[in-house]
């Protein structure tokens, strides 16, 4: 899919999306004076290995629910250095529905949004609007070490919402008019994705903020 902008369903939701775009840049522009990015903070000095998830053991909020890890794979898509999955725990037995996938560069911009089918993660698969509202509170203060991470994947799943909407309402069509046993199919890893651009974002959100 190409790079998406949609609109917001509110002059408040888009405030609050102009609000998280000035801290995501915010958390990037001080990391990069530090000499290290939003991945930087998790994978640290030594080298990248493939398929190892950063931080070890995962970034797990266990009052809110959440988690997180950060791995990369041996062929990533071009330009991709690895990606965040994100996760929700919900029930007595704290089963894992896994709400999206974030792709980015080198230098830890966000490039591309996705979903992946169930086997992936083994998740407990869950409904498009169960997993946008999720998104919606998702909220981590745990690991403290890792708050700008936190902060940083909380604004953009802000900043992102409505492509976050398309993508994940995307995923459920497709699983809607699968075929029998595709949810385990190995040979379908990601069911939805779509091209993002922090810069074309907030050029549109400026535009449309600038309108009467």
């Amino acid at each position: 899919m190409r790079a998406a902008t949609v609109e917001w369903e509110s002059r408040r939701a888009l405030t609050g999306a102009a609000r998280a775009a000035a801290q995501l840049m915010d958390i990037t522009t001080r990391l990069a004076r530090r000499g290290t990015t939003v991945p930087g903070l998790l994978v640290g000095d030594a080298p990248v290995t493939h398929w190892t998830h950063y931080p070890a053991a995962d970034a797990v909020d266990e009052a809110h629910r959440y988690r997180y890890y950060y791995h990369t794979h041996p062929r990533c898509p071009r330009g991709e250095h690895g990606h965040f999955h994100l996760f929700r725990h919900t029930g007595p037995e704290r089963a894992a529905t896994h709400l999206l996938g974030i792709a980015v560069n080198p230098v830890g911009l966000p490039l591309r949004l996705f979903t992946t089918n169930r086997w992936v993660t083994d998740e407990r698969l869950q409904s498009a609007p169960v997993v946008l509202g999720h998104l919606q509170r998702f909220r981590m203060e745990r690991p403290r070490r890792l708050l700008p991470v936190h902060r940083w994947l909380r604004a953009l799943v802000t900043l992102f919402a409505p492509t976050i909407a398309r993508v994940v309402h995307a995923r459920d069509a497709r699983i809607a008019r699968a075929r029998p046993g595709f949810l385990e199919d190995r040979r379908t890893e990601v069911l939805s994705d779509a091209r993002i651009s922090l810069e074309q974002q907030v050029r549109r959100i400026e535009r449309l903020l600038q309108q009467p």
